[in-house]
């Protein structure tokens, strides 16, 4: 696993997906990729998938023969291309078009406009392989959050844009100070296992791309009454995890995790919101997708 350099003769062959329902992809968006494409002499084919067969149609155009897969969209958009190819297919440029654009934060290292990562990503030419994690049956790339302070992610983009006035609208405190309902969790890695309650479950994947076990950071907070859940709550806003007091993070290779009191909870998979069911296992995946990035960090 890791960066190979890609030693090519003559220009990439590059099959480009365009999604252009993603927040920040503007309509003309296939014809401004032509332009730049054609400016630099490279070769390539665009898909701009709509409507019905959005999904079937990217799964196909996924089989063409490339030597790499740009796919301008958000962080949904990135990763189902990333799972339908998997480590062993062509590798992945993302170009920032989403809300969020984690997963392109952690390929290039940095957000940058759309040009200089495509740009960049093929004039530096080193593919890489990145883990990831098995959250039941779905794969993510940057982490899953699980539970009532799940409502914090959205309320940390919202002071980062500084929009502070919105801030209690992002917090819904109703749900996330809510401590009804636990969350219980076994764990095992390399050196330990272990158990326990939680009210929050954090599952990241580690920034060690070169790590073959033990690779979730897998964080939890169990606050004891209302008042220390707001101050961790509020801690977490501005604070790297780690260093909030309330907070555990350890390593993990594989997890199961069982709701009390309810079936299911709100949740998100790489920043996109869902629901989880009880019952839930989670496992580490050393090598999850390959990847091209423009090293921007």
């Amino acid at each position: 696993m890791g960066a190979v350099l890609l030693l090519c003769a003559g220009p990439m062959r590059l099959s480009a997906i365009i999604n252009s329902r993603s927040g920040s992809v503007p309509d003309d968006g296939a014809q401004q990729f032509e332009r730049l494409l054609e400016e630099h002499g490279w070769p390539g084919e665009i898909h701009v998938p709509t409507g019905e067969g959005f999904l079937e149609g990217i799964e196909t155009f996924c089989k063409n023969d490339c030597d790499a897969i740009v796919v301008w969209g958000g962080d949904g958009t990135v990763s189902t291309v990333m799972q339908m190819t998997g480590p062993s297919g062509p590798p992945i440029i993302p170009l920032p078009g989403g809300t969020m654009n984690m997963l392109h934060t952690r390929v290039h290292g940095a957000v940058a406009d759309w040009q200089t990562c495509l740009v960049e990503s093929i004039l530096r030419r080193r593919p890489e392989t990145i883990p990831g994690i098995m959250v039941g049956d779905r794969l993510v790339f940057v982490g899953a959050l699980i539970g009532r302070l799940t409502g914090l992610a959205r309320a940390r983009e919202t002071v980062r844009e500084g929009a502070f006035a919105d801030i209690p609208n992002s917090l819904n405190l109703s749900d996330n100070l809510d401590l009804t309902s636990a969350i219980r969790y076994r764990f095992d890695s390399s050196e330990q296992s272990g158990q326990g309650t939680a009210t929050a479950v954090g599952l990241f994947v580690t920034e060690d791309r070169h790590k073959m076990q033990d690779g979730i950071d897998f964080v939890t907070t169990d606050p004891a009454n209302l008042g220390e859940l707001f101050r961790i709550g509020l801690q977490a806003l501005t604070s790297p995890l780690p260093e909030t007091e309330g907070v555990e993070v350890r390593d993990a290779e594989r997890l199961s995790i069982e709701f009390e009191n309810v079936s299911a909870m709100p949740g998100t998979l790489d920043g996109e919101p869902t629901e989880f069911q009880s019952g839930l296992t989670v496992r580490y995946v050393a090598e999850a997708a390959k990847i091209m990035g423009a090293g921007l960090a």
